[in-house]
């Protein structure tokens, strides 16, 4: 596969796509891409995105017994919401890796394109938030009630934050019971 060649194809289709578009074209383009996610902001939307747009991609996490308690959290009410199993793996064994980099996250110098081809790594990196700001991610996060790190919930304030602090409040409530 020419995956150099398929970078530059997926630049040129995302850039015209809405979110559920390009998950669907990752799906079918690359059924066997793999999504590392370790809970962030972004990586919950994906996450709600595959589930719903991605013909299931598998989504797994990397980062095994290492997750802080918040994430943990996270993980069993993503799981639990969306009836996924999350497996924990090692190291992520495909050549083909989605990730929730946006370019609003790098300094003024340095951008990312919607998709990549990692020589070093031997991977096609697929950015689909690569050009969300911000407000567009908070904005979809709270129209899709999407659950999100409590430690995020903090900073952006109580619009976005009820549906994860109730299912975290929930979730501690019957671990307690």
């Amino acid at each position: 596969m020419n995956y150099v060649r398929l970078a530059k194809e997926l630049n040129d289709q995302f850039a015209a796509l809405p979110l559920d578009e390009r998950v669907a074209l990752i799906a079918k383009k690359f059924p066997k891409a793999i999504f590392p996610t370790n809970f962030s902001t972004e990586d919950q939307l994906i996450a709600w995105a595959i589930i719903n747009h991605g013909n299931r991609l598998k989504i797994v996490t990397t980062l095994n017994g290492l997750l802080l308690e918040n994430a943990q959290t996270l993980r069993s009410i993503t799981a639990e919401q969306y009836d996924i199993d999350i497996p924990a793996v090692k190291a992520v064994a495909s050549d083909v890796w989605i990730s929730g980099l946006r370019n609003e996250q790098l300094s003024a110098n340095k951008s990312i394109e919607f998709a990549k081809w990692d020589d070093d790594r031997g991977v096609l990196q697929i950015n689909p938030l690569a050009d969300w700001t911000f407000d567009k991610l908070i904005k979809s996060i709270a129209e899709h009630e999407i659950p999100i790190n409590p430690l995020f919930e903090f900073k952006a304030g109580s619009k976005i934050a009820s549906p994860a602090r109730r299912n975290a409040e929930l979730n501690k409530q019957s671990i307690a019971a």
